[in-house]
């Protein structure tokens, strides 16, 4: 904690500021005082813990109770431990309560009275449960306030008419008025978005850097080949059938299992596996784990899910179920034990290894990921999930004989995910000396552009990634060591585009199709489907059919080269100039007389 301590005493300063002022003023009024919420931003799994602990012994001495929401049932009991844990001894651990671990009704109301701590999960029962307890304690005596933190807090933004039913539960308890509404998050892009779209203003803004022992997105090594290339999944490489016998697998993905088996002279590997979505049909994270156990019967398999935590030691032996309620960590700090460091374990998962959950014991953490979610997965999802192999903790990663944490995944992924760390620090700083509107208006530096061939959307609805279109980012310098550093993934791409010879082909026709059109949006150009197949077959005199057209366009679209859009009567593909990529009206695009030839630089 005492890395944090300048930020924690600013935080205490500015809530102690707001909450006597508050008393002060509503005393005199007689009406309760609105707030603009305080943000924290940081790096997955990077000690954000501490501060939510600080949180809850600061509002314990100020007399308001607290209400934590964070992401999903069993990731809301690993974070009740941990305020347990960092809490220790001091009273207001007595009066920490979360509904995931059945404790009675009753006790929530009793926590707040108490001015304690209410842990809930992103559920509309447990919020709304939340919710009725907050309402009677205020119903009490009006003069009484409460406060909020959300953690994971971009992910409650989910639909823009809050059609959900956790989006309703949530805004019920923020139509309370507490006091402090904290909102902490690794990716805090899509609430900014929303504040700025709803013209809200922030009453404070914090990025916590971690510690020097933290390893980071930007401390990974990428996997590399026997020739020392690097290697990266394109588009949707990875699928049900991408192998004849493994489900989401193919022979990048047996090499780099292979060589976190056999590297020389390390102990304490753990390989994650984060590519495989089913859990219950015919090739799913059970049947990946066991086949993967089948080819190297020296490791221990473990398998994470929506019910539990199973896990395989033996290839002969039937999966174990680890008791209910127990947590990842707990179950690799006894296998640790019972088997010793020597032994890999390889932790298959998909959506319980995408936020929440710390995949480490005390003497092993993450080594290296293999990480695959489709095309339908926000940036977001795609970054927590990778953040699952960062921890504090490098000391122990180095002591187990690895220099860094290795990691096989999408190239187009690995460029976004560094560049979004480098826009958050930058929205940070720049929203902390102005308001959102005018933040946003100001150019970033190219490093921070994650938007560059990443095709993801933003945050759970698609309306956000329209909202960051216009954001300004600096053209990235030619032939220079450090761009082909930071956006080695689209070389990738560009070398997969290169050895695809029908992708190539009709890329170059998507180029010439664009060229018939006006750029008036100075960056981008969009086509028909129907337009492109005839162009094709004009411009190489060969048959092509729509089915294997549309095909190879959608690789293009995963692999960050078009962007895909659904039309009225056929799709749309956007071809990307210099500089980004801004929409054309309908208008424009489907005005056949006013359409003129001009180069488009692509």
């Amino acid at each position: 904690c005492s890395h944090f301590e300048s930020k924690y005493i600013r935080f205490i300063e500015k809530f102690a500021e707001r909450r006597f002022l508050t008393k002060e003023k509503e005393s005199s009024s007689g009406e309760k005082s609105s707030f603009d919420p305080f943000l924290v931003g940081g790096r997955t799994q990077s000690g954000k813990t501490s501060f939510k602990a600080v949180c809850a012994l600061t509002c314990n001495k100020m007399q308001l109770p607290l209400v934590i929401i964070t992401k999903g049932v069993a990731e809301s009991k690993e974070l009740y431990a941990k305020l347990k844990d960092f809490l220790g001894d001091l009273a207001v651990s007595e009066y920490l309560v979360t509904p995931s671990r059945g404790q009675p009704r009753d006790y929530m109301k009793f926590t707040l009275h108490k001015f304690g701590v209410i842990v809930v999960a992103d559920t509309a029962p447990q919020i709304n449960r939340a919710a009725n307890a907050v309402s009677e304690y205020l119903d009490s005596d009006p003069t009484k306030r409460f406060a909020v933190i959300v953690d994971e807090c971009d992910d409650m933004y989910r639909t823009t008419g809050r059609t959900q039913k956790t989006e309703q539960a949530y805004d019920r308890l923020m139509a309370m008025d507490p006091i402090m509404k904290l909102m902490i998050s690794a990716t805090l892009v899509p609430l900014i978005v929303n504040m700025k779209n709803d013209n809200e203003s922030v009453g404070w803004f914090e990025f916590i850097e971690p510690l020097d022992d933290y390893a980071s997105i930007e401390d990974m090594k990428v996997f590399t080949d026997a020739d020392g290339k690097q290697v990266f999944l394109s588009g949707r490489e990875l699928s049900l059938n991408s192998h004849e016998d493994i489900p989401y697998c193919n022979e990048k993905a047996l090499s780099f299992y292979r060589y976190a088996v056999n590297s020389p002279g390390v102990k304490g590997t753990l390989v994650l596996d984060v590519t495989c979505p089913r859990v219950k049909a015919e090739g799913n994270i059970f049947d990946k784990a066991e086949r993967i156990q089948r080819i190297h019967n020296q490791i221990i398999v473990v398998a994470i899910y929506g019910k539990g935590i199973r896990y395989k030691t033996d290839i002969d032996e039937e999966w174990e179920q680890a008791e209910k309620g127990t947590c990842i960590g707990e179950v690799l700090e006894e296998l640790d034990v019972e088997y010793g460091l020597e032994w890999p374990i390889f932790v298959f998962g998909f959506s319980k290894m995408q936020r929440g959950m710390s995949f480490r014991s005390n003497q092993r953490v993450p080594s290296h990921i293999l990480l695959s979610l489709g095309d339908g997965y926000s940036t977001e999802g795609m970054i927590q999930a990778l953040g699952r192999a960062t921890f504090n903790g490098k000391h122990i990663l180095r002591t187990n004989g690895f220099q860094n944490v290795t990691v096989l995944t999408r190239d187009r992924d690995w460029d976004a995910a560094r560049a979004y760390q480098h826009f958050l620090v930058n929205i940070a700083r720049k929203v902390k000396a102005k308001k959102l509107d005018e933040a946003f208006s100001e150019e970033f530096g190219w490093k921070s552009n994650f938007l560059h061939g990443n095709k993801r959307k933003c945050g759970k609805s698609k309306e956000f990634r329209g909202a960051l279109e216009d954001i300004c980012f600096e053209d990235a310098p030619s032939d220079d060591d450090e761009v082909l550093e930071m956006r080695c993934g689209e070389l990738h791409a560009q070398e997969a585009l290169m050895h695809n010879e029908d992708a190539n082909a009709i890329y170059d026709v998507v180029v010439k199709c664009a060229r018939k059109y006006p750029c008036i949006s100075k960056t981008s150009v969009r086509v028909r489907t129907e337009e492109i197949l005839e162009e094709y077959i004009d411009y190489t005199d060969e048959k092509m059919t729509k089915s294997k057209l549309k095909r190879q366009l959608n690789w293009l679209h995963t692999s960050g080269f078009l962007k895909k859009f659904k039309g009225v009567d056929d799709d749309e593909w956007e071809v990307t100039c210099k500089g980004g990529s801004t929409r054309m009206s309908k208008k424009q695009r489907r005005n056949d007389d006013h359409r003129t030839p001009q180069e488009v630089s692509i």
